[in-house]
């Protein structure tokens, strides 16, 4: 029993909690070895990266309790948002027992290790925000030297509402681990049902199909982004229109509006039509056949006149954000080569921070840890007080 050690609360690392977080706070955003050289010219303390690591796991252990044990209080703005997308990182080979431990050297394009796709989700509350098309569609002038007044489209989606308590979270333990979290926080937001639910996905097929398990029956309202339609309408246009050229601008402006007013099916026939007026390739025929296909199986998800009539968001922009900022900014810094464990830690801690809640998560880190490390020594102060054992 080491009495003063529970009354300190001393941690069973060998450093204390503040230099543990401070190590960690610098780590998430930078590498290891970069938290190390810091906080060696700050303190004068070496902190190997090894030792960084090893924080940084056991840290990220208790990361998942921490958000089940402080939930989001219920949400005020109308609407729930959820938006979940891929994101790749580098996972390193780990070396195998019966293969020598020099490795032979890579040839011309092969990788040391290989992706392994992350489930990156944010869920999140928006105010209403109600527009038409052209709201959406502006068309602005092009007024550089390289440019002159060549018309540029532009599109604005969200302009007027932020999203507010936004909590990001990535995994690489598979798009159900994902979206288990996605429904407890649904169900903490919203235990009544009381707010307008919305899902903005991208169309990969293996994300729709577990939105669908998961998200459908709690009563979502699927949206097909309109960034990913509007990837694939330029890609579509130049089939028909020179790159780059006023009609081109033109010919996307036509028909995102037919989009944008419910006529998509008008918009598949109408392409389809044009098409059979062409002279092309059997090859650039089904390469034109696969984007509308793409459009035509996700047209009940692409009612944009509904949606904007309604005020629901209809791009995912703070999705794309976050897989931008929050998993390739980090895991993807030079000469980034992770362990899958090693991964996952640093996405479970990394979401601490970027969802603002790293004081309040360190907070509950070290009375856990207390609790775990002088949990028998508090029992039996407690069993001799009682017992009469202790005097004054």
């Amino acid at each position: 029993m080491f009495p003063i050690a529970d009354e300190l609360n001393l941690p069973g690392k060998h450093y204390s909690y503040l230099l543990q977080n401070w190590n960690q706070l610098l780590a998430v955003d930078s590498n290891f070895e970069k938290a190390r050289e810091t906080l060696e010219k700050i303190l004068g303390i070496n902190l190997w990266t090894k030792q960084s690591e090893e924080i940084n796991q056991h840290t990220a252990d208790s990361v998942n309790e921490f958000y089940e044990s402080n939930p989001e209080s219920e949400q005020t703005q109308p609407i729930l948002v959820v938006e979940a997308d891929g994101k790749g990182v580098v996972i390193r080979k780990e070396p195998q027992e019966d293969k020598p431990a020099h490795q032979p050297r890579l040839k011309k394009g092969e990788k040391n290790g290989k992706k392994k796709m992350a489930t990156v989700t944010a869920v999140f509350g928006i105010e209403r925000n109600i527009r038409d098309v052209n709201d959406i569609i502006k068309c602005e002038v092009d007024n550089s030297k390289k440019n002159p007044s060549k018309p540029k489209l532009k599109i604005v989606v969200d302009d007027k509402v932020k999203p507010e308590n936004k909590i990001v979270r990535a995994t690489l333990e598979g798009k159900d681990k994902a979206f288990e979290r996605i429904v407890k926080e649904v169900e903490s937001r919203d235990p009544n049902h009381k707010c307008e639910r919305v899902v903005l996905m991208d169309g990969e097929r293996a994300l729709e199909t577990k939105a669908k398990e998961y998200l459908m029956p709690k009563g979502f309202v699927f949206i097909l982004d309109l960034f990913h339609v509007m990837e694939r309408l330029w890609t579509l246009c130049y089939f028909f229109c020179k790159e780059g050229s006023l009609t081109s601008v033109e010919w996307v402006k036509k028909y995102l509006t037919m989009m944008l007013t419910g006529k998509v099916g008008y918009f598949i026939g109408a392409i389809r039509q044009i098409m059979t007026k062409q002279n092309f390739s059997k090859s650039k025929i089904k390469r034109i056949e696969k984007i509308l296909n793409y459009y035509e199986k996700r047209k009940k998800y692409m009612m944009y006149n509904e949606y904007l009539a309604k005020g629901y968001p209809v791009g995912s922009g703070v999705i794309e954000g976050a897989c931008r900022s929050f998993v390739k900014d980090r895991m993807e810094l030079a000469g980034m080569r992770w362990s899958e464990v090693g991964a996952e830690a640093m996405l479970e801690l990394r979401s601490i921070k970027v969802n603002k809640k790293w004081n309040d998560f360190w907070k509950y880190f070290i009375g856990k840890e207390k609790k775990r490390l002088y949990a028998d020594y508090d029992s039996y102060h407690n069993h001799a007080r009682v017992r009469g054992d202790f005097t004054a």
